[in-house]
């Protein structure tokens, strides 16, 4: 799977965590900015478009990268049984047909890394 999203839609988040936790990035939370953020809470600030009105400012496609291993522990409040470990420095990313993905969490797995969520 390529890791280009295309840059003339979307949304970047990029941010550090500095402690092992758990971290919820929200994609469609029209009432929160980058300026609401806490160490487990995080916010874009530009609402994503969408075709489709029952998904309103949700995500189609992520790429998720980090300069160290994390996991992704949930999508959209679904804890998965086993989380998905996105590898050091090389990312995972995902489209769905739809835009349907309005939250993720991921779980750190060493003290201060640095995350980069893409999402269109």
């Amino acid at each position: 799977m390529s890791n280009l999203i295309d840059a003339t839609e979307g949304e970047n988040k990029e941010f550090g965590v500095a402690t092992l936790s758990d971290v919820s990035i929200y994609i469609n939370d029209s009432g929160n900015t980058s300026a609401n953020d806490t160490a487990t809470a995080k916010y874009l600030d530009a609402q994503l478009n969408s075709l489709t009105s029952s998904f309103t400012a949700s995500a189609r496609d992520y790429f998720l990268w980090a300069d160290q291993t994390i996991k992704i522990v949930s999508i959209n409040g679904k804890v998965f049984t086993d989380p998905i470990t996105v590898t050091v420095n090389k990312g995972i990313g995902e489209k769905f047909d739809a835009p349907i993905i309005w939250k993720m969490t991921i779980r750190t797995t060493v003290v201060n890394t640095n995350v980069k969520l893409r999402v269109k």
